[in-house]
């Protein structure tokens, strides 16, 4: 086990644990069904960590896992999107929620400024990941050298 394995090992149990946090947190609360999805991210990070860790395929498992999970995140967007469309009372609660943001963002509109700015940098990076792996993935594919 080299350095990295270890480290993405340690780091996969402590994200476990704060899942098992989380989900207790959500036993007394169960409210908060819409933050449980986004906050039990870490957890089910943990655990291709952990994975990646014993097999030794750890850039592969976790890039794999980041565009599954951005895949999955698109698809409940759309699903909650059509859910709120359906049922008038949660399309009511989206726009309370939407109207209480906006006036958040007028109060502070530096905050408003750094989330958009940080948000498009998300995507940059996104980008070049996949274009950075694409081309790994080639140039080992095809054992191309320079």
């Amino acid at each position: 086990m080299g350095i990295s394995a270890i480290f993405s090992f340690i780091i996969g149990i402590f994200f476990i644990i704060l899942g098992i946090l989380v989900i207790n947190h959500y036993r007394l609360h169960p409210e908060k069904e819409g933050a449980l999805i986004s906050i039990l991210f870490p957890f089910l990070l943990g655990i291709p960590l952990i994975i990646s860790a014993i097999t030794g395929y750890i850039g592969i498992i976790i890039f794999l896992y980041f565009i599954i999970s951005i895949i999955t995140s698109i698809a409940l967007r759309i699903y909650f999107k059509y859910i709120s469309n359906k049922n008038p009372e949660i399309k009511k609660q989206q726009d309370e929620s939407r109207e209480k943001a906006l006036e958040i963002y007028k109060k502070h509109p530096l905050l408003h400024k750094l989330l958009r700015i940080s948000r498009y940098l998300m995507y940059i990076m996104l980008a070049c990941a996949i274009f950075l792996t694409a081309f790994i993935i080639i140039v080992v594919l095809f054992n191309i050298t320079f």
